[in-house]
């Protein structure tokens, strides 16, 4: 190898490695702008929670879409869906803050029980049914079978 080509080789080398440092670089920092997107996009949701629980829905959601692999935000859409009643969706966020969590630990079990406990309930409450009106029609249907039984003198008592 000559002395001049050896400069030559350093300076193709250098300038590879600043190339790929930077696209690194780049890349690493649009992922981050991504999570300080969505974080921020969750504190405005914060804030909307005090007041107007959909807005506070709608931008926990946005946040969740902006970073996905969030578990916190999906337990504050979670949290804000349950805050409004809404079961279905509470138990998918849920589910999307124990995917989540269970992507950043890799290779290990999920350590948070409160997302299992939540998404269960939430899963439990939208499965209850409200009975009283199929109760005040079960009595209307029996009062009503009676009342023919009655008028049909068949020799049945009642």
């Amino acid at each position: 190898m000559s002395s001049e080509s050896a400069p030559t080789d350093r300076r193709s080398h250098w300038a590879k490695t600043v190339a790929i440092s930077a696209l690194l670089l780049t890349t690493s920092t649009a992922c981050n702008r991504d999570k300080q997107d969505a974080i921020l996009m969750a504190n405005e949701g914060d804030k909307a929670l005090k007041g107007d629980v959909d807005s506070a829905i709608s931008k926990f959601a946005e946040a969740t879409q902006i970073d996905p692999a969030n578990h916190a935000i999906w337990n504050k859409l979670a949290q804000a869906r349950w805050k409004k009643g809404d079961w279905a969706g509470a138990a998918v966020a849920f589910a999307g803050a124990i995917k989540a969590e269970g992507e950043s630990k890799k290779d290990k079990k999920p350590t948070f029980a409160n997302y299992f406990e939540g998404r269960g309930y939430a899963l439990e409450q939208r499965a209850t049914i409200d009975l009283k009106t199929f109760a005040a029609n079960a009595q209307q249907k029996i009062s009503s079978i009676v009342a023919d039984m009655r008028t049909n003198d068949q020799g049945i008592r009642v």
